[in-house]
């Protein structure tokens, strides 16, 4: 088979397709040549992904979980695993999240650690389940032909799962004011971790990284930090998510 062919059976999940970054790197998935079928999650569509998938927000009468457990049935159906001809998930890259100061002694704390939670730790459990239930050979309906599992021990493709991080989050003493926040990219780090052992994904060749960049240079950040040197914080543009297309 080709491998322009190839390419264009697969598909790349992006959550958080819709933000600041997102959209940077929806854009270049689909720029230079990359025939790749882009499949957006997030609460407001993204219009040059090749798909987007709505995140319903949760309500008193659903719950997170339930509207996760939404966009991955819709996802389940773009990539057709139930009924041929299948695209293969060659990438789960995982770009939503937010920041939110607050020490464990201001009066705000306790919300700041529920904001986080939401906005960073289930943005990434949701991206590593995607990774795990759409990546690994064996969660795989027997509808997908052999030549669309991903496997790196047969010499295939392989694949990639990608979870933000935050490099301040390494060291406890820099998230002192910012408890929350670094508590939520500490999981999100576990998570990361976890991954890479997880014989299933080990078994499918696929990749999982983790990404420590510091302070993002975003209207929301800009907004939510007013007094810091912008100057020194990292351009949307020149985030390095071209570093991981060596992986696809």
């Amino acid at each position: 088979m080709a491998a322009a062919a190839i390419a264009a059976k697969q598909a790349v999940i992006v959550v958080g397709g819709s933000g600041a970054l997102g959209k940077s790197v929806v854009q270049r998935l689909l720029s230079n040549n990359n025939p790749f079928n882009v499949i957006n999650i997030d609460y407001l569509p993204n219009p040059h992904a090749t798909h987007s998938v709505p995140l319903m927000s949760a309500t008193a009468t659903m719950a997170w979980h339930e509207a996760a457990a939404h966009a991955l049935t819709e996802v389940r159906a773009l990539l057709r695993l139930d009924s041929g001809p299948a695209l293969q998930c060659r990438a789960v890259l995982h770009v939503a999240g937010g920041w939110c100061g607050g020490g464990m002694s201001d009066a705000g704390f306790l919300e700041s650690v529920d904001r986080m939670w939401r906005f960073n730790v289930q943005s990434a459990a949701l991206a590593a389940h995607m990774a795990e239930v759409f990546m690994t050979p064996s969660m795989l309906p027997p509808t997908v032909p052999n030549e669309m599992r991903s496997s790196g021990s047969n010499g295939t493709v392989g694949g990639l799962v990608v979870l933000t991080g935050a490099g301040a989050a390494l060291d406890p003493s820099t998230c002192t004011g910012m408890v929350g926040y670094g508590l939520s990219k500490s999981a999100t780090h576990f998570m990361v971790k976890t991954m890479a052992v997880d014989p299933g994904l080990r078994e499918g060749g696929v990749t999982a990284l983790s990404l420590l960049p510091s302070t993002i240079d975003t209207t929301a950040n800009r907004m939510a930090m007013p007094d810091a040197e912008f100057g020194a914080w990292t351009k949307v543009s020149l985030f390095p998510y071209e570093a991981l297309w060596f992986f696809l």
